[in-house]
């Protein structure tokens, strides 16, 4: 099974994002990967890319109305950062694929900085059209 992927316009960046945060006090390597299959691209070039959001501490408050308990959590953005852009396109033609084949690939990005947590996501962008997306990992190497 895939997960398509559309996009009306080549400078808007769509995101799948991994759905709990990472400890960001740990000094590691963030990487990223995923199957991609450039079905009915009209224009443009697919690229991918990692980025990390690091956000410092949790703040958890709360209101009571009467029988009901509102609680509100929220960090403060700290910074994004991108890593290296990979050209699926390119990928793709270098290994004479048909648009209905899927290739690897991967992106990384260190983590130089620190926040309380980070959350990782897989950016696509650049092209006009509909991929196909399958097999998303991410993974982390200690640099301590």
């Amino acid at each position: 099974m895939s997960l398509i992927i559309s996009s009306t316009d080549a400078s808007a960046s769509l995101y799948m994002v991994l759905p709990e945060f990472v400890d960001g006090k740990i000094l590691k390597q963030w990487q990223g990967g995923v199957s991609v299959a450039g079905t009915l691209v009209s224009s443009g070039v697919i690229n991918m890319y990692m980025q990390a959001i690091a956000y410092g501490a949790e703040t958890v408050t709360g209101a009571v109305n009467g029988s009901v308990v509102t609680l509100t959590s929220t960090r403060p953005l700290r910074y994004s950062h991108n890593g290296n852009t990979v050209s699926v396109t390119d990928f793709i033609n270098g290994a004479g694929l048909s648009t209905t084949q899927f290739v690897g690939v991967f992106s990384g990005l260190p983590q130089y900085y620190e926040g309380n947590v980070v959350q990782l996501r897989q950016a696509f962008t650049g092209f006009v059209g509909t991929i196909k997306i399958k097999c998303p990992v991410w993974w982390f190497n200690n640099l301590n």
